[in-house]
C-alpha cells in the first residue's frame, strides 16, 4: 500500500508548492509547503510554470516539462508527475498524477483531494502539459522536517510561559473542583446506604447542608476559575493576534505582492483557534489525566465489573473519534481555503465598488461573491453532517454504554452484591472518568485544526521583517553632494529585470525628472530609492554611502515619496495630515498648504480640518486626496522630495500652480519627479528618459528635443493631442493608475 503523500494547498495560489512539495515527500524530501512556496516566489496571480521547473531542479529534480495526448498519456513514463488542469472557472491549476491503471488515473489535488477518475474524464479538463520529474542523486537530499513541526508547536507554546501564575491558579481551582465534585458524589451512597436504612432523620439535615455547602464551594471556585480563563484569553489576544498584526506590517513590500488580503485577514481566524485550543491543552491534558486515572482506580475498587463496562465503551468511541479524523481535517482545510478566497473577494470587490457601479458590474461581481459564498455553505454542510454524523453515533454508543452500566448494576443489586446507594455512586462517578477521557480523545481533532492554524501563521511569521532599525547601520540625515544610482538592475520575479543597468546622478538642490511610458521602470526606481525592495544588483549612493548602509526608517524619515495613488486613513483631515507627526499646530499645515498653492483648500471642506474622512478616502475627489498626501509629505520637511505622479488626479489649472508653487518656494530642495505630462517638468534642470527599463537619454528639455531622440516624440506626441482637441487630461489622468511596472506573465493556478 503507498503511503499518503497529499498535501493541502493554505491559499488559492499554492497548487503549484503543494504538487512539488507532494512529489518531494514521494522521494522522502519533507519541507514546509510555504519553503516551496517562496523558493517559486509564488505571486498573487500564483506561479508560472518556469518557476516550478525552475525550483524543481534547485532542490535536487530533473525536471522535464513535456506536452502528452490520450495515447502517450498511458504509456510508461515517471510517477509522480505534476499536470496542468483547466478548472470549471477557467482559471489554470496544477495536480499531480500519482498512478495510471486499467484506463484509471489517480489524481492528487492540492485543492479538492484525492480522487480516482477515468482518463477519459481526466481529460475533459487536461491540457496535456506535464512536468516529469525524476530526483538527481547528486543533489537531491532527503530530509523531514517533523522536528520543525514540533518547534511550530513550542513556538505557540511559549505563548503560554507569562502566564505561569495564572495558569497555576486555575489548575490549583480545577484540582478543586474535581475534589469536590467527586465528594459530591458520595452524597447518593450516603442517603440511600446510610440514611434511609437507618432512618436518620437528625443526619439526614446534616448531610444536606454539608453536601449543599460543597456545592456552594463548587460554584464560587466555578466562577473565579473562569474569571482567571478570561484574563488568559485575553492576555493570549495581545501576545497572538497583536504581534501578528504588528509583524504584518513590519514586513517587506513584496509580501502584500504575493498575498490577498483575504488570505492575511483569514489568518487573523487562525490566530483565534490556536489561542483556544492552547489554553483548552494545557488545561485539559494536565487536569483530564489526573482526573480519569484518579477516578479510574476508585471505580475498579468498587466494580470490577461495571469498570469493564465503561472501559469498553471508552475504547470503541476512542476508534470512532479517530476514524473521523482525517475525513475532518479535509474539510477543515477545505473551509480555510475557501473561506480565504471569499474573504479576498469580498475585500477586492468593496475596494473596486467605484468601478463595478460606473460599469454596471453589480450583477457579475455579485455573482462571484455568490458563487464563492455558496461553495462555502457546501463545505459547512459537509462538515455540520459529518459532525452530527459523530454526535449522533456518539451518542448512540453512549446511551448503549449507560443502559449496559445501570442493567447489570440493577443485576448486581437484585444478587445483592451491590447495594444501590454504591450502584448511584458509581454511576456518578462514571461520568468522571468517561468524560475526561472522552474530551482528551476529542480533543484530537480540535488540535488537528490547530496544527493546520499554526503551520498557516507560521508561514506569515517566518518570513524576515524589514530591519527599519539596525545599530550597525548609519542615520540618513542630509544630501551633501549627489545621489547615484549604479549599474542598478532590478526585477520583481528572478531573471527578469523590470530596469537594467541604470547608470544616473542627482546633484543636491538639483530637480531631476525621469520620463517614459507606461511599465518603463519610472516608479520601479522611486521605490528602490525609498528601500521599498531591496537591491541585489548594483547599488544607490547617497554622498558614497550605500543607501543599504543607513538605516531604512531614517531613509523613509528624511524622504518625502509622495506616490498616485493615495491612501488616507479613517479619521479627520487634521489627523490624516499630522500622522505621526502630533507636535504639528494648523499654522504649519496653513504654511506647507500655501507653499504649493494651496492655501484656500481647506476651507473647500465641509467642517475644514475636523472634516471625518471615510474609509478609502470616500467623499473626496482624487485632486482632493492628493492634495492632501502632498502636503502630509511636505510636512516631514524631506531632504529629498520624490513625486510619482502625484498630482495627476488633478485639474490641469491646479496641477501647473502646484508645481510652480514648489518649484518657487522650495528652490533648494533636491527633487525627483515622474510624470507623465511632459509640460509640468519641462523647467526641470535635468530629464532622464527611460524605456523597457534602460535609460536611453538624459538632459535638459532643449537638449533633449534637439536630439530629436526618444523624448522629442514624446513631447511632439502629447502636443499634437493638445493642438488636437483629443487631449482631454491625457496621460495626468488617473487612466494610468493602473499601469505597473511588474511583468504580466500568465501564471499557472
Amino acid at each position: 500500500m503507498k503511503r499518503n503523500i497529499l498535501v493541502r494547498q493554505h491559499d488559492s495560489n499554492d497548487c503549484a508548492p503543494a504538487c512539488l512539495a507532494m512529489v518531494s515527500s514521494h522521494y522522502g524530501k519533507k519541507m514546509e509547503l510555504y519553503k516551496f512556496r517562496n523558493k517559486m516566489q509564488t505571486q498573487r496571480k500564483g506561479t508560472i510554470l518556469s518557476d516550478l521547473v525552475k525550483t524543481a531542479n534547485e532542490i535536487g529534480f530533473i525536471s522535464k516539462p513535456i506536452r502528452v495526448d490520450k495515447e502517450g498519456f498511458q504509456s510508461r513514463f515517471t510517477l509522480p508527475s505534476i499536470a496542468q488542469v483547466i478548472l470549471e472557472n477557467g482559471q489554470s491549476h496544477f495536480v499531480v498524477i500519482r498512478e495510471i491503471y486499467n484506463n484509471k488515473v489517480v489524481v492528487l489535488d492540492p485543492g479538492q483531494g484525492k480522487r480516482v477518475e477515468s482518463i477519459d474524464s481526466f481529460f475533459k479538463y487536461f491540457t496535456g502539459l506535464m512536468v516529469l520529474l525524476t530526483p538527481n542523486n547528486n543533489v537531491f537530499v532527503k530530509r523531514n522536517d517533523e522536528v520543525a513541526n514540533k518547534k511550530v508547536f513550542q513556538r505557540f507554546l511559549t505563548l503560554l510561559t507569562p502566564h505561569k501564575w495564572l495558569l497555576g491558579m486555575i489548575i490549583l481551582a480545577s484540582i478543586t473542583l474535581t475534589v469536590t465534585g467527586i465528594v459530591g458524589s458520595f452524597f447518593n451512597q450516603v442517603i440511600f446506604d446510610q440514611v434511609i436504612p437507618n432512618n436518620l432523620e437528625t443526619q439526614l439535615l446534616v448531610f444536606t447542608l454539608l453536601f449543599l455547602g460543597v456545592s456552594l464551594v463548587q460554584v464560587a471556585i466555578g466562577f473565579i476559575r473562569a474569571q482567571l480563563a478570561i484574563h488568559v484569553s485575553q492576555k493570549m489576544d495581545i501576545s497572538l493576534v497583536l504581534n501578528y498584526f504588528k509583524h504584518i506590517f513590519n514586513l517587506p513590500i513584496s509580501f502584500f505582492s504575493t498575498k490577498k488580503t483575504g488570505d492575511i485577514l483569514t489568518r487573523f481566524g487562525d490566530s483565534f483557534v490556536i489561542k483556544n485550543v492552547l489554553t483548552n491543552l494545557v488545561l485539559t491534558v494536565f487536569l483530564d489525566l489526573i482526573l480519569a486515572l484518579g477516578t479510574g482506580i476508585i471505580l475498579f475498587n468498587i466494580s470490577r465489573e461495571l469498570f469493564m463496562i465503561i472501559a469498553v465503551i471508552t475504547v470503541i468511541h476512542i476508534i470512532i473519534v479517530y476514524s473521523f479524523k482525517e475525513p475532518f481535517k479535509k474539510y477543515n482545510l477545505k473551509k480555510m481555503e475557501q473561506d480565504s478566497r471569499l474573504n479576498s473577494t469580498i475585500v477586492e470587490s468593496l475596494n473596486a465598488i467605484n468601478f463595478v457601479k460606473s460599469s454596471n458590474h453589480e450583477k457579475s461581481i455579485m455573482d462571484r461573491v455568490e458563487k464563492h459564498f455558496i461553495k462555502s455553505l457546501k463545505i459547512d454542510f459537509r462538515m455540520q453532517h459529518l459532525a452530527n454524523l459523530h454526535d449522533s453515533i456518539s451518542s448512540t454508543l453512549m446511551t448503549i454504554g449507560s443502559l449496559a452500566l445501570i442493567s447489570y448494576g440493577a443485576l448486581m443489586v437484585m444478587n445483592e452484591t451491590m447495594s444501590i446507594g454504591v450502584l448511584l455512586t458509581f454511576s456518578v462517578l462514571s461520568s468522571f472518568f468517561m468524560d475526561p477521557i472522552n474530551r482528551l480523545v476529542n480533543m484530537q481533532l480540535e488540535i488537528q485544526e490547530a496544527d493546520i492554524s499554526m503551520k498557516r501563521l507560521s508561514e506569515i511569521l517566518d518570513i524576515k521583517e524589514e530591519p527599519l532599525e539596525d545599530d550597525k547601520k548609519i542615520e540618513f540625515k542630509s544630501i551633501q553632494q549627489s545621489i547615484t544610482f549604479e549599474d542598478l538592475s532590478f526585477g520583481y520575479r528572478e531573471g527578469k529585470h523590470t530596469v537594467k543597468d541604470i547608470n544616473i546622478s542627482i546633484n543636491k538642490g538639483e530637480r531631476t525628472a525621469i520620463v517614459g511610458t507606461s511599465g518603463s521602470g519610472k516608479s520601479t526606481l522611486a521605490k528602490l530609492l525609498v528601500g521599498l525592495h531591496s537591491i541585489k544588483e548594483g547599488r544607490i549612493l547617497i554622498d558614497d554611502i550605500n543607501t543599504q548602509d543607513y538605516t531604512l526608517s531614517s531613509l523613509r524619515k528624511r524622504i518625502g515619496y509622495c506616490q498616485q495613488d493615495v491612501q488616507l486613513l479613517p479619521g479627520t483631515v487634521f489627523e490624516n495630515l499630522t500622522l505621526g507627526q502630533e507636535h504639528l499646530e494648523i499654522k504649519d499645515i496653513q504654511e506647507v498648504l500655501g507653499k504649493v498653492g494651496c492655501s484656500g483648500f481647506i476651507h473647500t471642506l465641509d467642517d475644514g480640518y475636523e472634516t471625518h474622512i471615510e474609509e478609502s478616502g470616500v467623499g473626496l475627489s482624487g485632486g482632493e486626496k492628493q492634495i492632501i498626501n502632498l502636503t502630509r509629505c511636505l510636512l516631514k520637511d524631506p531632504e529629498l522630495i520624490v513625486l510619482d505622479e502625484a498630482t495627476s488626479n488633478m485639474d490641469s489649472m491646479r496641477e501647473k500652480e502646484v508645481f510652480e508653487q514648489l518649484y518657487t518656494n522650495f528652490p533648494n530642495k533636491t527633487m525627483l519627479i515622474i510624470a507623465h505630462k511632459l509640460s509640468l517638468i519641462k523647467n526641470c534642470d535635468k530629464i532622464i528618459v527611460v524605456k523597457d527599463g534602460q535609460v536611453l537619454e538624459t538632459g535638459t528639455h532643449r537638449a533633449l528635443m534637439e536630439t530629436k531622440g526618444e523624448y522629442y516624440h514624446l513631447w511632439n506626441a502629447q502636443h499634437s493631442e493638445i493642438h488636437s482637441g483629443s487631449h482631454a487630461k491625457g496621460l495626468s489622468e488617473a487612466d494610468t493608475s493602473n499601469q505597473c511596472d511588474e511583468d504580466d506573465d500568465i501564471f499557472q493556478y
